[in-house]
């Protein structure tokens, strides 16, 4: 009963949804004419097109900013920055340079800016391709500052020809090799392009010894160093050419001297006779005469002389010895010394006081008659007393003593004398001069030691 309920059911809710169907579908078909067509809805505005950029600038783009980089990295090419154009924000913007790693029969072609009517164009950088020898010559070789080093040869520097470009190559020192000189390398023009030949060791006969002299030694001014001697540089002979060598400290020795090396003419040829330490020589060797003397200007009292200075031998080497003031000896001359050559050295001889000469005795005349003697004249000198000494202000000097200033008779006038030291001696005690009136005139008494 219940299934025959269900299958009624069913039945009519079928049969519902079929007429309401038909229903829909009857008014769908239905207008109404009493009013028009609706409106029609009104036209959209077109779209506002965007901003036109310019595709390329008008105007000339800024002059290239400076850029520092190294001068040279090797297998890379710098590639300098450019301006480039921002259209859309209408201004130019700044593009830094970089390393490009370099392309073999390559060069590297700068980008640039042409202008082209009213536009500039951008005409960009790229790689192209280059002659594989160059057609032009190579630029003046550059001034290279080296020193020299014993056993090497200096290889000097060169051009050489780098994807289209001329590139420095820095010189170097080469081991020497017995029998062979260097020989540079060279570009020579060959069926109208240049060829590098490589520098290369050749054989080449060498002179053992020069058969000129030296050059003249180089100029070297070490200065002073405490405990060392200088060893002056000097010219080698290697691989038949001159060679500087520079000077060089060695550290003294106890009771010896540097021997310097020196260039001897044998024959036809110069040798080498090499330097070196030795004991001092007691006696300075004939080839080592003194020196001039050395100018000695001294004011020497009444009374006094001046033996004069002298070189001394002393560590192998000449020393200056001052001169110094000694009282003179009645009737009697200083003769100095001398360097005299004798048994294949120089020695000193000492000086000594030598006894003046005696006067020739006087001539025997016959007797003569002579008129009685006139009169004397009166004695010369000042007849009114000197000025009083002036006052000197002196401070005390250790091993000295002041010999103070005094008047003396010129030209028929007292003139002032100022005073001066005088070294002190063992078991001396210095007086000071002054006048004295004898008569009418008044002399003057010399000061001295007592």
């Amino acid at each position: 009963m219940r299934s025959q309920l269900h299958r009624v059911l069913i039945s009519s809710g079928l049969a519902a949804a079929t007429l309401l169907g038909t229903a829909s579908s009857s008014f769908a078909q239905v207008r109404d004419h009493r009013r028009g067509p609706p409106p029609a809805a009104p036209p959209a505005a077109p779209p506002t097109p965007p901003p036109q950029a310019e595709a390329s600038p008008r105007e000339a783009p800024p002059p290239p900013r400076e850029e520092r980089h190294d001068a040279r990295r090797g297998g890379f090419v710098w590639v300098s920055g450019r301006w480039d154009w921002k259209r859309r924000a209408h201004k130019w913007d700044w593009v830094a340079g970089h390393w490009e790693r370099e392309k073999r029969g390559q060069k590297w072609r700068e980008a640039r800016w042409e202008q082209r009517g009213d536009e500039w164009a951008l005409v960009d950088g790229g790689w192209i391709q280059v002659d594989v020898r160059p057609t032009q010559a190579p630029p003046t070789l550059r001034e290279e500052r080296f020193e020299a080093r014993p056993g090497f040869v200096w290889v000097r520097g060169r051009w050489d020809w780098r994807d289209g470009n001329w590139a420095w190559v820095d010189g170097h020192h080469e081991r020497e090799r017995a029998g062979k000189q260097w020989r540079e390398a060279r570009w020579e023009q060959r069926d109208g392009a240049f060829v590098l030949v490589d520098g290369d060791w050749i054989e080449a006969p060498v002179a053992r010894y020069p058969n000129a002299a030296p050059p003249a030694l180089r100029d070297e001014r070490p200065g002073a160093r405490a405990g060392f001697v200088w060893t002056r540089g000097r010219w080698a002979w290697q691989n038949g050419k001159w060679e500087w060598a520079n000077g060089h400290w060695e550290r003294e020795r106890a009771a010896q001297r540097w021997n310097e090396g020196r260039w001897e003419l044998r024959g036809d040829h110069w040798e080498w006779i090499e330097g070196g330490w030795a004991e001092v020589p007691k006696y300075p060797p004939l080839d080592q005469p003194p020196p001039a003397p050395q100018r000695e200007e001294v004011r020497v009292n009444a009374g006094f002389v001046f033996l004069p200075g002298r070189w001394i031998w002393e560590n192998g080497a000449y020393k200056w010895q001052r001169g110094q003031r000694a009282r003179a000896e009645v009737g009697m001359h200083f003769q100095p010394g001398e360097w005299v050559q004798r048994d294949g050295r120089w020695l000193w001889t000492n000086g000594g006081w030598i006894k003046d000469a005696a006067p020739p005795p006087p001539t025997q005349s016959p007797p003569t008659w002579n008129p009685p003697p006139a009169a004397p004249p009166p004695a010369a000198g000042p007849t009114s007393a000197p000025p009083a000494p002036r006052e000197e202000r002196v401070e005390p000097k250790g091993g000295f003593v002041w010999a103070r200033g005094h008047y003396e008779w010129r030209s028929n006038a007292y003139e002032w004398v100022p005073g001066h030291w005088e070294r002190e001696r063992a078991k001396g005690t210095w007086y000071d001069s002054r006048w004295e009136q004898r008569g009418k005139v008044w002399f003057y008494v010399e000061g001295g030691w007592r």
